[in-house]
């Protein structure tokens, strides 16, 4: 960092950050040119094109969530269950048939009421192609478990207190 010394804060920001020139209505003649490129392109993709699309957004907010400090979402095993689920125009029904896995399962997965086994989620992911692998669906479940330990921590630890032994710690010295 001593090499930075001799240029000034501004100076530093110029060389890294590009300026922008442009006026307002630049700006918007830009942003109308881009977003008329990415309607194009969106048309000319063909229906597996779009759906994989679909499936790595479903991906990328899955790994946003996993890798956010945030527990405060609505966010869970069942939510993206149900989002895979639509983003593939399937119902319980048709993924349990694709899955071999018993609908009343997926339906207690979907409300919340069940965790899913590690068969259901490497079923997914060979289901997904691999698209969003079987480690994914577990970390949302990590991330689920430690949303409801941290909301009902204090009620825990009073139900469970009267089953243990605390340490003898004397910390005098």
């Amino acid at each position: 960092m001593k090499e930075y010394k001799n240029y000034t804060d501004a100076e530093l920001a110029d060389a890294f950050i590009f300026p922008n020139d442009l006026s307002a209505e630049e700006v918007n003649a830009a942003d109308a040119a881009f977003s008329k490129h990415r309607k194009e392109a969106m048309e000319k993709m063909n229906p597996a094109q779009h759906l994989l699309s679909k499936i790595m957004q479903l991906k990328f907010v899955m790994e946003d969530y996993i890798n956010s400090r945030n527990l405060e979402t609505d966010y869970s095993f069942g939510y993206f269950l149900h989002a895979y689920m639509d983003t593939l125009n399937k119902t319980t029904a048709i993924l349990s048939h694709e899955i071999t896995i018993d609908t009343s399962v997926i339906d207690s997965c979907l409300n919340d009421e069940n965790t899913p086994d590690e068969k259901f989620l490497v079923r997914l992911d060979i289901h997904s192609n691999s698209l969003i692998p079987a480690h994914i669906w577990w970390r949302v479940l990590e991330k689920q478990k430690e949303k409801e330990i941290v909301n009902d921590e204090k009620k825990l630890m009073k139900s469970e207190s009267k089953y243990v032994k605390k340490l003898n710690l004397d910390l005098a010295v």
